[in-house]
């Protein structure tokens, strides 16, 4: 072999090998295994606004079943829903999650039952009937 074939392959071996430098690793640096658990994504809290009749629920807190027929337990620590019993009202909040148990006390008929942790209340009519 001529010096310059011999050149050509030192300098293609130099190549080659600076090729998982320039990727970042190194040639015994393995790549690292892929995490058994799916990547965590962030959303923002979800606000909800719920119309419908304030009643008492089962279990002595309160309830508002939405025009869709879904049930929804109200709880709050700054809002006096006692103060808007049997009003028909308009609610904003965050969903919360309601126990099995709470659920099939509350909705006997089968219907959807979901909970919100009320935020604002605001009354559209001091009765339930239009």
């Amino acid at each position: 072999m001529s010096r310059r074939s011999i050149a050509i392959w030192v300098m293609c071996l130099a190549m080659v090998s600076l090729v998982p430098a320039v990727r970042g690793q190194t040639a015994a640096e393995p790549a690292a295994p892929p995490s058994a658990a799916p990547p965590q994504t962030m959303s923002p809290p979800i606000q909800l606004l719920l119309t419908g009749c304030l009643k008492r629920a089962n279990d002595g807190g309160y309830r508002l079943t939405d025009a869709n027929g879904v049930t929804w337990l109200l709880s709050s620590k700054s809002v006096d829903l006692a103060a808007q019993l049997n009003h028909s009202v308009t609610v904003t909040g965050k969903p919360t999650v309601v126990a099995k148990e709470q659920a099939k006390d509350q909705a006997n008929d089968g219907s959807s039952v979901r909970s919100l942790q009320v935020l604002t209340v605001k009354m559209l009519s001091n009765s339930c009937t239009r």
